[in-house]
């Protein structure tokens, strides 16, 4: 990408206002590189405290949750997909992955008690998580 003061002062030059003061005030004191200021704000702003609270979420989402709040099953299942899809890269990184959101998307889906009877009929664990999702609305 260039080298590493030009790819700094890239970042440096792309953000105004509090995101700028933010740079100058926490960042640039102590990264050298470009790759250290981005890890320096992702650590910022996903704390470890922040992560392990959307990997507790997510494994605690239920479509049935969301079809007792009213949605049908079809509209809670793409909710549940689109959550874990946006949420599943904030996790901490032991628990981020392709398995890992298959996992989330199953538990989801696995809160309704007849569901585990037609989930048991498709290779759930050998699937991607795109698979998964595709295949579920015609298993349940």
């Amino acid at each position: 990408m260039g080298p590493p003061t030009a790819t700094l002062q890239f970042l440096h030059n792309l953000l105004t206002g509090a995101a700028k003061v933010f740079l100058l005030d926490k960042v640039l004191p102590v990264a050298s590189t470009y790759e250290d200021a981005v890890d320096h704000v992702h650590r910022e702003y996903h704390p470890v405290v922040q992560k392990e609270q959307v990997n507790k979420d997510l494994s605690n989402l239920r479509v049935t949750y969301l079809v007792g709040k009213g949605m049908t099953f079809d509209l809670a299942l793409v909710e549940v997909h689109k959550r874990v899809s946006s949420r599943s890269r904030m996790v901490p990184s032991a628990y981020q992955g392709e398995e890992h959101r298959v996992a989330f998307l199953r538990g989801a889906v696995i809160g309704y008690t007849w569901a585990a009877k037609p989930l048991s009929r498709i290779a759930t664990h050998n699937m991607s998580f795109q698979q998964l999702y595709a295949e579920l609305p015609s298993s349940l």
